[in-house]
């Protein structure tokens, strides 16, 4: 009606079309809504067919003319009708199987509601349209519980999604603070035995600081040097901790750059191929100390 007085140039035909196209088009949407809210609850295979029933009259309303598939309009409103009872029936029994799929038990028994609302409604409508009731007693109710009790399910399966993020952040952080823990721990653990171990170096250099002991030198060399590159490793790891923690005080003061630099060379010196590269520094005397972190 409201298509007639504000367009008055369309025809009957395509007015009726446009009714029954969206008559029978709520129900393939309805189907595919259960094929994703409901998959564990009624068989996949059961909703294709009824998707590919009413998807097929649909086709045929758009392409026939009016008399044609008007004919068969009325095995359609029945077929829709078993439909909706169908469905109600077949979540009703996994409510008592306590099948409750990903809606949860609430959410369950609110679709099993909104369906039967519609399904309600849409008998009424039958009925009234070929005479059985003299007028329509729930009226448009149905659909507009049909639509309210729907969206409450979508709110209610917004709110467990946020529950399961928010749950899943927090267990995130807490497996976050439990690694920086066994971190901060086992570095702390780890520097005992590696300071321990360069003590024990340094001392065996000393012992073995003669022209016959070249080779060992250097090997004692690489061992110390070694040492303190695990040395800083397990500072920075202790260091990043404290970072996150905010619990690094940093000790500001004048630095020469010059030994830090010669420092690093010599460390990187053992890592390099003998003969092939090397690592030299050409600082100037006059270059000024600069502020940072002693």
């Amino acid at each position: 009606r409201l298509l007639a007085q504000f367009f008055p140039a369309i025809s009957f035909e395509t007015i009726y079309k446009i009714k029954s196209l969206a008559g029978f088009g709520h129900i393939v949407a309805i189907v595919m809504f259960l094929k994703e809210a409901g998959r564990e609850l009624i068989p996949a295979k059961l909703l294709t067919f009824v998707s590919s029933v009413f998807g097929g009259y649909l086709l045929f309303i758009l392409l026939s003319p009016l008399k044609l598939y008007s004919y068969i309009e009325l095995p359609f409103v029945v077929l829709e009708s078993v439909v909706y009872i169908g469905i109600v029936f077949l979540l009703c029994r996994s409510l008592h199987k306590k099948r409750y799929g990903n809606l949860g038990r609430l959410g369950l028994q609110i679709l099993i509601c909104a369906f039967g609302c519609i399904a309600v409604t849409i008998v009424e409508i039958f009925l009234y349209q070929n005479d059985f009731l003299p007028a329509r007693v729930i009226g448009d109710f149905g659909s507009l519980s049909f639509v309210i009790l729907t969206s409450l399910i979508l709110v209610i399966r917004f709110s467990d999604a946020y529950d399961t993020i928010e749950a899943m952040s927090q267990r995130l952080l807490n497996l976050d603070k439990i690694k920086d823990e066994f971190l901060l721990n086992t570095s702390h653990e780890l520097k005992t035995p590696v300071q321990g171990m360069l003590n024990i170096a340094e001392a065996a250099l000393e012992s073995s600081n003669s022209p016959a002991n070249t080779r060992q030198t250097e090997h004692w060399q690489q061992i110390i040097s070694i040492g303190r590159r695990l040395t800083n490793l397990i500072n920075d790891i202790l260091d990043f901790s404290r970072l996150k923690n905010r619990e690094v005080r940093l000790q500001m003061a004048p630095v020469d750059i010059r030994p830090v630099v010669g420092a690093v060379l010599d460390a990187a010196g053992y890592m390099l191929p003998p003969g092939k590269i090397r690592l030299l520094q050409e600082l100037p005397e006059t270059l000024p100390a600069i502020v940072a972190d002693e």
